[in-house]
């Protein structure tokens, strides 16, 4: 009877032991990206200059940035992992289909932790590195 209780005591520690486990993993779904995002800081060996008023807004598949009001890209995107100077392969990225204001494609991984978003379009090799806070949403009077 001893060594019942004690299997059953040593089963019990172990899933209190796997429950009470988060998931490290710090990119969502597609549906975490759905928003607006404005540009906070950006890295990359550049000369240094004022930064951009810069925003991009992510729907399930589409996206739209603007630079001081102004729309400078606009397309779709889908998740997968582009190739990026420097950065590994199986990292999670998005894949940019731009339609406006000319037709090419370019990429960039991803991560979002908390409100934040970080799009590294390939820093080892002198690529930007941007960090976006998301902006909450207008409330209409």
């Amino acid at each position: 009877m001893k060594r019942y209780t004690s299997l059953i005591s040593c089963a019990l520690m172990l899933a209190g032991g796997l429950t009470g486990c988060k998931n490290d993993d710090i990119t969502p779904a597609v549906g975490g990206l759905a928003g607006t995002w404005q540009l906070a800081d950006r890295q990359c060996f550049c000369r240094p200059t004022p930064l951009p008023d810069e925003t991009i807004v992510f729907t399930a598949t589409d996206f739209t940035q603007y630079e001081n009001g102004t729309l400078t890209n606009q397309g779709t995107y889908t998740i997968g992992t582009p190739t990026l100077c420097g950065l590994a392969a199986s990292a999670p990225g998005l894949i940019f289909q731009i339609t406006t204001p000319a037709s090419h494609s370019y990429g960039a991984t991803y991560s979002i932790v908390g409100d934040k978003l970080i799009l590294d379009y390939g820093s080892p090799c002198d690529g930007p590195r941007n960090t976006y806070t998301r902006k909450a949403p207008q409330k209409r009077p």
